[in-house]
């Protein structure tokens, strides 16, 4: 629905009353008022094209008529022609009179009534929404798959954000400056980054200085990365006043859209070039829902001002998150909610399968994740409309696209029970767990977490089986922590008897050296063998032959190797002694 034909939807109640009164004037006065229809209908028009541009008007055409109608029929109608009835001491017999106000009583009446059916309309259509959006889902066992060197590790939003503030000193002129907390995640030059903007601590600032000096970036994957203060001239920004505010300049070139995102996000393209990116809709829905279906990128330029709409597969390249993190959120709010109808929510509904999402994320509920395909994909874990502590489904939504995979779990702990985990296990240090994360790591559902101190400094990972808080791993790095978490794992299954979570492989030759170490918590033997750079890791508590071995001695055994990786711990040992 275009901008103009919303103002033409707008006047066809005036124009009706226009004539109805007309031919009442030549009813009863044998005459027509021509010039003061016209007049009324163009300050009609012209009030119409000024509130074009207030939001909460534009939900939907509807409203427009609905307010049209009863706040301009009071001002154009029934106030000018009470005052001239009053003026000329109008006979309360005057049948043109009685007819104008049983006409304007009409209208009043109508666009009340209409209004109950667009509140009602708009209340029971959520289904609109919800059917518009993309989606697939897909069960435990394929959530998003971990595995060291190809899965990147990101180190917490918050984590970035205090490095940043400490490098605001390095800006010229920085007292005039703030950091934008809106923490981005994107792939520069198919490396994973954070890029976070500045904005002017106020108007006097900006009056005085009118553009801003440029950006942060750094790295998202190395915990020991320093941000650049990237130097491009931003001319358009959020922080901006007047035309040069960000979100004015998109609104001026995207005609017929609203904005369905609480702010724009920056991005960067390959040569460093920063462009504030924004999530539309079309405007116009009868019931005043989104129809994502018919969304929009808004891409603007920061230094120049210019803006261009795309359809989410058609944006550029550079462009990873077309999707804003808030626009995601509310996306999994329709999708956990309405995934079994919209009775189904209802006081006559069971509300079977209703699934409510935890927003425990770092960016409006949910998180940015780095994975293996080079994508960006906003992740969330969901729970019962009860809130019990068990999360009974999982999704990641494409930035890009906006599509919803949503993983079916059972018998998994929450987000907030993955997170209390991890800090009782840091308690006495006062660290706190961050930005816990899904992933399939060797066939376990695994929140992976970030550990940060109090001033957000990121101190390890720690990762957690799902399925069972007792089963968990920490180290400095996130290479460190998967191969402590696997041995974790190897050893749960030796403990247990059953290793078919693990993929075991035979082995068998010469044992070419050996050590027996404490891991911390219990003796372990790691040995390697002639010809094979493996080390193999050993329980003694499940075989204590293995305690015994020699360089020199003949083994043959099962171990889990990935990768060419030490702590595979094996099985079925035997030696020639």
């Amino acid at each position: 629905m275009g901008y103009f034909n919303i103002i033409l939807i707008g006047l066809i109640v005036p124009i009706i009353m226009e004539i109805l009164l007309n031919i009442a004037n030549f009813k009863y006065k044998k005459r027509f008022t021509l010039l003061g229809s016209l007049i009324r209908l163009i300050l009609m028009a012209i009030s119409l094209a000024v509130l074009a541009y207030i939001p909460f008007l534009l939900v939907n055409i509807t409203g427009i008529i609905c307010f049209a109608s009863i706040f301009f029929t009071a001002i154009f109608y029934v106030l000018p022609f009470v005052l001239l009835d009053l003026a000329k001491k109008t006979s309360i017999s005057d049948k043109l009179a009685n007819f104008r106000y049983k006409l304007f009583g009409t209208v009043f009446g109508l666009s009340i009534l209409l209004s109950f059916v667009i509140l009602a309309a708009t209340a029971l259509s959520p289904m609109t929404s919800y059917n518009s959006l993309t989606t697939q889902t897909a069960h435990t066992e394929d959530v998003p798959t971990m595995k060291k060197d190809e899965t990147p590790v990101a180190i917490s939003t918050d984590t970035a954000r205090s490095e940043m503030r400490k490098a605001m000193s390095d800006i010229d002129n920085s007292q005039y400056y703030v950091l934008n907390d809106n923490i981005q995640a994107q792939y520069y030059k198919g490396k994973p980054v954070y890029i976070a903007g500045i904005d002017f601590k106020g108007f006097m600032q900006y009056n005085k200085m009118h553009e801003l000096p440029g950006y942060f970036m750094i790295s998202a994957t190395d915990p020991d990365a320093q941000p650049q203060f990237i130097k491009k001239p931003i001319k358009y920004a959020p922080s901006f006043w007047f035309n040069h505010k960000s979100d004015r300049a998109i609104a001026r070139q995207s005609l017929g859209y609203k904005e369905l995102s609480d702010g724009e996000q920056l991005e960067i393209d390959d040569n460093g070039t920063p462009y504030y990116v924004d999530t539309l809709y079309k405007k116009g829905n009868i019931n005043g829902r989104v129809n994502y279906k018919q969304v929009k990128i808004a891409v603007l330029n920061a230094e120049t001002g210019k803006s261009t709409l795309y359809k989410p597969q058609d944006a550029p390249k550079f462009i990873d998150e077309g999707f804003t993190s808030d626009v995601a959120s509310g996306m999994n709010d329709i999708y956990g909610k309405y995934n079994h109808g919209f009775w189904n929510t209802t006081i006559f509904g069971a509300k079977q399968g209703v699934a409510k999402p935890t927003h425990n994320g770092t960016e409006d509920g949910v998180t940015s994740m780095f994975d293996k395909n080079g994508r960006i994909q906003y992740v969330e874990d969901y729970t019962s409309s009860d809130s019990s502590k068990s999360a009974i489904g999982y999704s990641t939504t494409d930035a890009r696209t906006g599509k919803i995979t949503y993983y079916k779990l059972q018998n998994v702990m929450d987000s907030d029970s993955a997170t209390d985990n991890a800090n009782e296990n840091y308690r006495a240090q006062k660290w706190q767990a961050k930005m816990p994360i899904l992933y399939n790591v060797y066939g376990h559902p695994t929140w992976v977490m970030s550990i940060l101190d109090n001033t957000n400094t990121l101190r390890g990972y720690y990762y957690l089986d799902a399925a069972n808080q007792n089963l968990y791993a920490n180290s400095s790095t996130a290479n460190a922590t998967l191969a402590a978490f696997r041995q974790a794992l190897i050893t749960k299954a030796g403990t247990n008897g059953n290793h078919n979570s693990m993929n075991y492989k035979k082995y068998q030759g010469v044992v070419d050296r050996m050590a027996i170490v404490n891991d911390g918590s219990k003796s372990v033997v790691e040995f390697m063998l002639k010809g094979n750079k493996t080390i193999f890791t050993a329980n003694p508590a499940q075989n204590n032959r293995t305690a015994l071995i020699r360089p020199g001695d003949k083994v043959e055994f099962k171990a889990s190797v990935v990768e060419d990786e030490s702590n595979g711990s094996v099985t079925e040992f035997k030696a020639n002694f």
